[in-house]
């Protein structure tokens, strides 16, 4: 009797056993990624012999000691089998990662533009990339891997200097420009040529020296060199962007950037108010109006204050004596001159956001007003409008 309830009991225990091992291979199937499945399906397949190894081992009564030795054999054999297993998954998954990222980035090599940063960047990516995967093989010898990272290091470093190399070039082709424009001004201003001899080697010099200092990674130094060169000759900002994010980071090299984009762009918003004014001076009408359709765009496309839009306008009214549009538009300019910058809003100059200067754009409106009431009054080409009750009228409102 007590023979067959353990009998009994021994296969409703088989048979929950079954019913479970099933439930988990269903479950198996709902697993999406392959590396996963895989792992599970290994650990699961040696789990269950070394499981069934087991419970004979307690159900067996008539093992012999030599039987349950072989049993024993047989889990430790099963368990390194599995560790091999999960071993081997896990090589081959980091070499096909490995693949993946190398054949990636031979595509994107193939859309940059040669000799562009992101070229250069890709390369360096597609170097790493080749020497994870040859050090990857778990046959090498320390020794071995010390050679890798070597050779690895060595070709990092060439291809840096060519880079390095590439910039320096560029930046001596554009400095030939720069540089001889400059000194055909000075000729121009009366200066002799020892004078401009002297300045072309003066400049040439502390070049080379920021150059030397930049390829050998000296930023600092390269950066006090960059410093003394005037920007009338040679326009460092690119090469000053290098050296900044190198010598503090990036963020602080985008916020230099950005703040030179600012300067330049509204140096060129300033040269087209004038040149509109002298295209209108020169009888070119059309042309005067096309320029200030284009510096409307460029308020648009840079993130401008949104005055700029009417100055051009304005300028046009005034060399034209147009009182009725004059007036107008300096309604407009004034409303807008009202609405402050947002500024830190455009992605071109987000980093000023917590700066004195981002906070201070938001009171530059008053400023603005008096500055413009001011120059009405004492110009004389706004004579025209002198004495104008309507203008005073709107001043007087704006300036309360």
């Amino acid at each position: 009797m007590r023979k067959e309830s353990v009998d009994k009991a021994k296969v409703v225990k088989e048979k929950e056993l079954s019913e479970i091992r099933k439930a988990e291979d269903e479950m198996l199937k709902l697993v999406k990624d392959s590396r996963e499945k895989q792992s599970i399906e290994i650990e699961r397949q040696f789990s269950r012999q070394i499981e069934d190894l087991r419970v004979r081992l307690i159900e067996e009564q008539d093992l012999t000691t030599k039987a349950r030795g072989a049993i024993n054999n047989q889990i430790i054999a099963l368990e390194q089998q599995k560790n091999d297993a999960l071993q081997q998954l896990s090589e081959e998954q980091l070499m096909k990662e490995v693949e993946n990222r190398q054949k990636l980035i031979s595509l994107q090599l193939e859309s940059v533009k040669a000799g562009s940063e992101q070229e250069y960047q890709l390369k360096m990516q597609q170097l790493v990339a080749q020497r994870d995967a040859e050090l990857a093989n778990k046959e090498l010898t320390e020794q071995m891997k010390i050679a890798i990272t070597e050779k690895y290091n060595k070709l990092i470093d060439k291809l840096t200097d060519e880079r390095l190399k590439k910039e320096a070039n560029a930046i001596k082709e554009a400095i030939s420009l720069d540089m001889e424009n400059a000194l055909l001004q000075m000729q121009v201003d009366g200066a002799s040529t020892l004078d401009i001899l002297n300045e072309k080697v003066r400049i040439s010099s502390i070049f080379m020296l920021a150059a030397k200092y930049i390829q050998m990674e000296k930023y600092k130094e390269a950066n006090i060199f960059l410093d003394k060169i005037p920007d009338t000759v040679i326009d460092g900002t690119i090469m000053k962007t290098n050296v900044l994010a190198h010598q503090e980071g990036t963020d602080i090299a985008a916020f230099f950037l950005e703040g030179k984009l600012m300067q330049t762009v509204t140096n060129i918003q300033n040269y087209l108010y004038k040149l509109i004014e002298m295209e209108e001076e020169t009888g070119n009408h059309c042309k005067a109006e096309e320029i200030a359709e284009i510096t409307e765009h460029m308020v648009l496309l840079f993130d401008l204050w949104d005055y700029g839009k009417v100055v051009p306008y304005l300028l046009i009214a005034v060399y034209r004596k147009d009182v009725e549009k004059c007036i107008q538009l300096i309604k407009e300019v004034l409303m807008e001159s009202q609405k402050p910058w947002k500024m830190v809003e455009s992605p071109l100059y987000y980093r000023y956001a917590d700066t004195v200067q981002g906070k201070s754009f938001s009171g530059v409106g008053n400023n603005f007003v008096r500055a413009l009431a001011t120059e009405i009054e004492n110009k004389e080409e706004y004579e025209f409008l002198k004495g104008n009750k309507e203008l005073e009228a709107i001043f007087s409102q704006y300036l309360k």
